[in-house]
C-alpha cells in the first residue's frame, strides 16, 4: 500500500504539477478548475480538507471577495476525461493562478469542482417585480452577506454597472430615497458615495468614499437611503382602467414603454396567470367580452404571448413584438380578477344602461339613475346646447305665426275699406263663373279679352 501512495505521488507530481489552472467563465468573479492533457482539458478531481479555505485565497486573489457558492459534482472515475484511478488531489497550494504542490492520494471521498462563484460577483435587484429593477442588493461573505447600497451619488452610470452585470441591457432609472422599490427592513449597508464611470464589472471595482466592509469602515446612511435601479429588460405587469389594482387593461413594461397584449387566444390559463402575478388571486372573473372593446394604446408595442402547462409567469412563455398576422383585428386584452372591483363604468351599445362589472349580486343600474352620473363635460356640453338649439326654433315657429296671423289682419282690412268705397250690388254667379268675357268683333270673329279685375279680387279673398 506504500508503495501504491508513491507511484501516485509520482503520477501527481508528472501529471498535475503546475497544470492545474483557474480558468475564468461568465463574469471576472466565477471560475473553475481545469488540468491540461494535451490538446483537451480534464476536469480535477479534489480531496476534503482545506479547500474552502483555497478556493477563498483565489477568489481574493481575483478581487472578487470571498466564495459566495461553489458547485460540485461527485468524481467518476474514467467520466469526462477524468483519470480512472479513482483518486484525488489534496494538500493543493496556490500561486499564480495556479494549484501547485498537490499530492494525489486514493479515495473515493472526492468531488470535481465544476464552478466557484466569488462574492462581488452576486448582485440582485429585491422588492421590484422582475429581476431586471428593484432595490439594490450585494453580498458580502465579511460584511454581513446581503447588504444594500446608499443613494449618495448614485446615478445612471453606478446603476448601468448593475444592469451589464445582471444581463439586464441599461439604466433607465437610479432611484433613491422615496423611490418605487421598498427599503430593506434589515442587513447592512455595504457601499456609499460610489462614483462609477460604468464600465466596471461589478460595483466592488468602483471608486467609493465610504464603504462597510467589516474592515471598520462604515457609512452614514440608513435603509430609508437605500439604492435602485429600472434596467431596460424590467418585465412589469399591471392592469390599467380598473377600479382597483386587480382590474383593467393588461399593459406590459420592456425598455421604458408599456405596451398592450392582444386579445388574440387570450384564454382563461393566462389571465389566471397574471392575476396571480399581480398577488390577485389565481382566479380570473372576466377576461373576454368587454363592451365597449378595450383599444390598444397608440403607437404602443403590442405583446402575444404562448404558454405551456409548466409555465407559472409570463416571462417564461414565448413571446411576440408587433407581429402583425398574430395581431391582426385584435383588441386589448382585459382582466377582472375574482374579489376585483371591476371597471367603474361599461356601457352596453345602446346607452339604455350602465352594466359595472363587479362581484356577483351586483346588478345593471337603471337607464336614468346611473345614466347621468358619468356623463362627461364635453357631453354636457352637447346636451345643453342641442336646449338651446330647440328653444331657438320654437321661438321662430311663434313668430312666424304671429307674423302670418298679423298679414290675414290686413288683407282683410284692406278688402273692408274697399267694400266701403264702391256701391254695393247683387253678386251675378253666372257672370262671376267666367273671369274674362269675350267680346265678338264686327265681323263675327273673336274680339279683345278682358279680364274682369271686379270678380278677380272677391274670388282671391276667399281664398284666403
Amino acid at each position: 500500500m506504500k508503495l501504491m501512495n508513491v507511484i501516485l505521488s509520482i503520477l501527481a507530481s508528472g501529471l498535475f504539477q503546475g497544470e492545474v489552472r483557474v480558468v475564468q467563465h461568465a463574469g471576472a468573479c466565477t471560475w473553475t478548475l481545469e488540468a491540461a492533457a494535451g490538446n483537451r482539458s480534464r476536469a480535477v478531481p479534489l480531496g476534503g480538507g482545506s479547500r474552502e479555505e483555497l478556493f477563498d485565497r483565489v477568489c481574493v486573489d481575483l478581487g472578487c471577495g470571498r466564495v459566495y457558492n461553489v458547485t460540485e459534482t461527485v468524481h467518476t472515475p474514467g467520466a469526462d476525461g477524468n483519470n480512472g484511478t479513482g483518486t484525488c488531489l489534496t494538500g493543493c497550494s496556490y500561486r499564480g493562478r495556479r494549484l501547485v504542490n498537490c499530492t494525489e492520494t486514493a479515495g473515493s471521498n472526492c468531488s470535481v469542482v465544476s464552478k466557484v462563484v466569488c462574492g462581488h460577483q452576486m448582485v440582485r435587484l429585491a422588492g421590484g417585480p422582475h429581476r431586471c429593477g428593484g432595490r439594490v442588493e450585494l453580498w458580502s461573505a465579511g460584511g454581513g452577506g446581503w447588504g444594500t447600497v446608499c443613494d449618495d451619488r448614485w446615478d445612471l452610470a453606478d446603476a448601468g454597472v448593475v444592469c451589464g452585470q445582471l444581463g439586464c441591457g441599461y439604466a433607465l432609472d437610479a432611484t433613491g430615497q422615496g423611490g418605487a422599490f421598498p427599503p430593506a427592513a434589515a442587513g447592512p449597508v455595504h457601499l456609499d458615495e460610489l462614483m462609477c464611470a460604468g464600465a466596471e464589472s461589478s460595483l466592488w471595482t468602483c471608486p467609493v468614499a465610504r464603504h462597510d466592509d467589516g474592515g471598520g469602515r462604515h457609512h452614514d446612511c440608513g435603509h430609508k437611503e437605500d439604492a435602485g435601479v429600472v434596467c431596460s429588460e424590467m418585465r412589469a405587469v399591471r392592469l390599467s382602467g380598473g377600479a382597483d389594482r386587480c382590474s383593467g387593461k393588461v399593459e406590459l413594461h420592456l425598455n421604458g414603454t408599456w405596451g398592450t397584449v392582444c386579445d388574440t387566444c387570450w384564454d382563461r390559463e393566462l389571465a389566471a396567470m397574471v392575476c396571480s402575478m399581480l398577488g390577485c388571486g389565481g382566479e380570473p372573473e372576466t377576461f373576454a367580452h368587454f363592451e365597449p372593446p378595450l383599444a390598444h394604446n397608440a403607437d404602443a408595442p403590442l405583446w402575444y404571448y404562448m404558454c405551456a402547462v409548466q409555465h407559472t409567469v409570463l416571462w417564461q412563455c414565448t413571446e411576440f413584438i408587433n407581429m402583425e398576422t398574430l395581431c391582426t383585428s385584435s383588441k386589448a386584452a382585459g382582466l377582472v380578477c375574482k374579489g376585483s372591483q371591476g371597471f367603474p363604468t361599461i356601457s352596453t351599445p345602446n346607452v339604455t344602461s350602465v352594466t359595472v362589472l363587479m362581484n356577483p349580486g351586483n346588478t345593471t343600474g337603471s337607464a336614468w339613475g346611473d345614466f347621468l352620473f358619468p356623463l362627461s363635460p364635453e357631453l354636457i356640453g352637447c346636451l345643453v346646447l342641442s336646449l338651446l338649439l330647440l328653444l331657438l326654433l320654437t321661438m321662430n315657429s311663434i313668430v312666424c305665426c304671429r307674423r302670418s296671423r298679423r298679414s290675414r289682419a290686413l288683407v282683410l282690412q284692406q278688402r273692408s275699406e274697399q267694400q266701403q268705397k264702391s256701391p254695393v250690388v247683387d253678386n251675378d254667379y253666372r257672370e262671376s263663373i267666367s273671369l274674362v268675357k269675350v267680346t265678338a268683333g264686327p265681323d263675327g270673329s273673336p274680339g279683345e279679352r278682358r279680364q274682369h279685375d271686379g270678380l278677380l279680387l272677391p274670388l282671391l279673398l276667399r281664398c284666403q
